[in-house]
């Protein structure tokens, strides 16, 4: 087996009945991860066959309520679930402030303390490769805000993920998206409509072609995106396989590309 992708959510913070908020399911043969965590994704890691108790690692790209809301939700399920594993143990990473980030949940919510013997905190930087027995995950630096936002790439046996979280396009995401096997690319808004720290479809197609990326997966839509339209900008700078994120889609990279 490679690896395979879980969209648990493909839009924004605007809830709608189509889209939840952004967040991905990386899978292995030895681990489940959570890329992102906003607030209607704890439901949905059930919706989709999983369980809080298969969790390994969580992964956050930046502090914006839409990526983080759900983490709450998390930490006070854990301890109130009878069933959930003594022994387990969540590893949680994300941009500098992580820590402080989590205590201030705390002060709001002074019984989901309880779940500090179960998370492992761990702050990131751009640069930094959290390796395990055979998976290499590197942070960039995202575009997005005045705090830090990062990005993330998952390298599993010569396969490559690649999870831009929110970010503007910019030259740095091109050289740590190179060669991606599925590259997931927020586009958050229409070509004429952008926004400061989001990528339009034009964007999204500039990088797929630029980083030579084989499938480009479009995330974090805003409903004022039109599926045809997106297809027809990207289409213009991309020749790859364009795919429109959907809440439930399941996609695999096998080791045979």
């Amino acid at each position: 087996m490679g690896y395979r992708i879980t969209v648990l959510g493909s839009g924004t913070i605007i809830p709608t009945a189509r889209r939840r908020s952004t967040a991905i399911i990386f899978e292995t043969d030895s681990e489940v991860i959570l890329f992102d965590c906003g607030p209607s994704i704890p439901r949905a890691v059930a919706v989709n066959g999983f369980s809080l108790r298969e969790l390994d690692r969580i992964f956050i790209t930046h502090f914006h309520p839409d990526h983080t809301l759900g983490l709450g939700h998390i930490f006070s399920a854990v301890i109130n679930d009878a069933g959930f594993p003594e022994r387990k143990e969540f590893h949680l990473y994300g941009p500098e402030g992580i820590g402080g980030f989590i205590r201030k949940w705390h002060d709001l919510y002074p019984s989901n303390r309880k779940a500090d013997r179960l998370f492992n905190v761990n702050e990131v930087h751009p640069g930094d490769r959290i390796k395990s027995s055979d998976l290499v995950i590197s942070a960039g630096r995202a575009e997005h805000g005045e705090r830090e936002a990062l990005m993330y790439r998952a390298e599993y046996k010569g396969l490559t993920f690649v999870f831009t979280g929110d970010t503007a396009f910019n030259q740095s995401l091109v050289e740590f998206a190179k060669g991606a096997d599925i590259l997931a690319a927020e586009c958050s808004f229409p070509d004429d409509n952008p926004a400061p720290g989001h990528m339009t479809p034009s964007d999204a197609g500039l990088l797929a072609s630029m980083c030579g990326a084989l499938r480009l997966l479009l995330i974090h839509m805003y409903p004022s995106q039109r599926e045809g339209d997106m297809k027809r900008s990207i289409r213009r700078r991309y020749d790859g396989e364009i795919i429109v994120g959907e809440d439930g889609m399941t996609l695999e990279v096998d080791e045979t590309g």
